[in-house]
């Protein structure tokens, strides 16, 4: 779940505590897919199942055999297991006294199992924790990171075992503990493995170049494939937390194994093997599939619990208690349709999800724009009329405000997600500009005068710029080549990433030439 959707969620919950004069009809909603979106299933208090909507959605044609979240589980500890209701699984299809037999160990945990001074072993840790995600390393060099990753084994072992399964399938299941009603909709999953895969593939990274520290490259390279799999794999889950850590995962796997083309020579028979094995990962997540099904879907299961809640659920949405009993009376004077409200929320994410969806980035990123700004508006309009004393003049209007008030807080920043895919999308291209620059230069001894000199069989054409639409910005320097994204906000920095001084935005790659490795 989003930051700004687990604050609205929260604030939601706080306000179901003020009753109402006349109680809400049990299910003041019409089962439709021009409201509810789904038709089935149903609860058992007669509210549409959005869980069980989205779980028969992604986990249709998934089995226990070939999901591999399945076997991620199985390193998962007694604390997370506690987390979850035993319907997670049994849809997941996964005892739950399996994942007692290879769990993850953290790496502050494992610190305090030293027998020594736990000042300096902490210390020590953190500087070896920094050393071993950075570059090549020996066991010499980083004693505690080679211990824990050998505590870690079997952990490791059962991931990368599991990113051979060519699926993930993470089931939604709400919590029965939440007495409030929006505790009994999908804005309320907790999410414990997530968080943990993305601790678990910077292990891989780092054990990755404990391997190329110690002359083990064809071990390094799979740990840093099982890597990329791993992200690949976690961003195919239902929420865009599972995104979001997917990306982050799939970041950490390209900038390892951009280490590895600068740290190692490589034959082009070995770089085609890689390649390969890069074609063969599962497509890149959408966000716009995410948005378009589980975050429309939160709206309106929040929506239609809040609907039927003895009370308007509408106060103290702005901070200033002295607008509290104001929201309500305005509000409930008039009663809500509460039908128009999810109309109207299905159709800001029908208009989201179609600009996501524009092929061509210059057109995406406007109508993005005109929805942010009319978000921001509709934002202040509730401001507005938080601060205003006349009621709405019909339910019409109050329905209508209603919506405003649920979709200004429960609209994630699109914008946000979006460059988090186009950025994801960039690096990965980088990537396989960097294989294709690394076999012309085993094959010619030296790196191309440009980059339309690569083999356009080897490079399918993809070095283009997601940003700028222009080729990818390419320069021959001594020992080497540099070549950039100009980034997110188009301007050619002469190669500045956020961590140059000054910083700039693009995204750049530095290769070397054999003989002057780094």
């Amino acid at each position: 779940m989003n930051v700004t959707t687990r604050v609205a969620v929260g604030t939601l919950c706080f306000l179901m505590s003020y009753p109402a004069a006349d109680a809400a009809p049990k299910r003041p909603v019409t089962i439709s897919k021009e409201t509810t979106h789904f038709t089935s299933p149903l609860t058992a208090d007669g509210f549409l199942d959005y869980a069980g909507a989205i779980n028969s959605r992604l986990g249709k044609g998934v089995s226990s055999n070939d999901n591999a979240n399945v076997l991620f589980w199985e390193t998962m500890g007694t604390k997370a297991r506690k987390q979850m209701e035993p319907e997670f699984f049994r849809l997941l299809g996964i005892a739950p006294a399996q994942m007692d037999a290879a769990s993850y160990v953290d790496f502050t945990e494992f610190l305090k199992t030293i027998d020594s001074d736990q000042h300096g072993v902490a210390v020590a840790g953190a500087k070896e924790r920094k050393r071993a995600s950075q570059r090549p390393w020996k066991s010499r060099e980083c004693p505690l990171i080679a211990k824990w990753l050998k505590v870690n084994q079997r952990t490791l072992k059962k991931i990368v075992e599991g990113v051979r399964r060519p699926k993930y399938f993470s089931p939604l299941v709400v919590p029965r503990r939440g007495k409030m009603p929006v505790d009994r909709t999908i804005a309320q999953v907790v999410l414990p493995a997530v968080q943990q895969m993305r601790a678990c593939a910077r292990a891989l990274a780092m054990r990755a170049l404990w391997h190329m520290g110690e002359g083990r490259f064809g071990p390094a390279w799979q740990d840093l494939i099982s890597c990329h799999r791993l992200g690949r794999l976690v961003a195919h889950g239902p929420t865009l937390i599972h995104v979001l850590v997917g990306y982050a995962i799939e970041g950490t796997a390209i900038q390892m194994e951009l280490t590895f083309l600068r740290h190692v020579d490589f034959s082009a028979k070995e770089i085609a093997a890689y390649q390969k094995d890069l074609s063969l990962l599962p497509r890149l997540a959408e966000t716009s599939t995410v948005v378009d099904l589980c975050e429309r879907c939160m709206f309106l299961d929040v929506t239609q619990r809040i609907a039927a809640a003895k009370g308007d659920a509408v106060g103290e949405l702005f901070g200033a208690a002295s607008n509290r009993d104001a929201m309500l009376s305005k509000l409930s004077a008039n009663g809500i349709d509460w039908n128009a409200v999810m109309i109207s929320g299905n159709g800001w994410y029908d208009r989201i999800v179609a600009a996501q969806r524009h092929k061509d980035r210059v057109q995406r990123r406007a109508a993005l724009k005109r929805i942010e700004n009319d978000h921001l508006r509709l934002s202040e309009d509730v401001k507005n009329f938080s601060r205003e004393k006349p009621a709405p003049k019909s339910r019409k209007v109050a329905s209508q405000m209603m919506g405003a008030i649920l979709i200004s807080l429960m609209i994630p920043t699109i914008s946000g997600v979006q460059r988090a895919e186009e950025q994801a999308e960039q690096r990965f291209r980088n990537l396989e500009t960097s294989l294709a620059l690394a076999a012309y230069q085993s094959t010619h001894g030296d790196y191309p005068g440009s980059l339309a000199q690569l083999n356009p069989k080897i490079f399918r054409q993809v070095a283009v710029d997601i940003f700028s639409g222009r080729p990818l910005v390419y320069r021959k320097v001594s020992g080497g080549c540099i070549f950039f994204s100009v980034g997110m906000n188009g301007k050619d920095e002469q190669g500045r990433g956020r961590d140059s001084k000054p910083p700039g935005d693009d995204l750049e790659v530095r290769l070397t030439l054999p003989g002057k490795k780094n």
